[in-house]
């Protein structure tokens, strides 16, 4: 295979996993001891935002492209719901156990609490 340019060049990060797992262990002087002073310089805080940052952009797309389903379903259902012309409609303690359940689902989904600016670390240092 020949040689291709990339637009994207390969990021290159030294780590050091030994040095990290002192930090994580509490053994902070055995990690000062390889000359490491914090969890920054052993290079794995950068890897993970490197890996994140891999993917970031396709799972951005795919939690905006949810969110549009989401909103999309929940539109469908409401105007569903307001046609009372069809023979095929819930009774009414059907519709209000079916309305019960999509309130608790759409609770369970606001529960979630992810915003871009947890992600800040992918594109600035982390404070670990």
């Amino acid at each position: 295979m020949g040689q291709q340019s990339s637009e994207n060049l390969l990021q290159v990060i030294s780590v050091s996993a030994k040095a990290f797992s002192h930090f994580i262990e509490g053994k902070v002087e055995e990690a000062r001891r390889i000359g490491f002073s914090t969890k920054n310089e052993t290079g794995i805080p950068a890897l993970g935002d490197a890996l994140i940052a891999t993917t970031w952009i396709s799972r951005l797309r795919n939690a905006r492209s949810f969110n549009e389903d989401v909103a999309s379903y929940n539109r469908r259902i409401q105007l569903w719901a307001e046609d009372a012309s069809s023979e095929y409609k819930l009774l009414d303690d059907e519709r209000a156990t079916v309305e019960n359940r999509i309130d608790a689902e759409i609770k369970k989904l606001e529960q979630v609490d992810f915003t871009i600016s947890d992600m800040s670390c992918v594109f600035e240092p982390c404070s670990n």
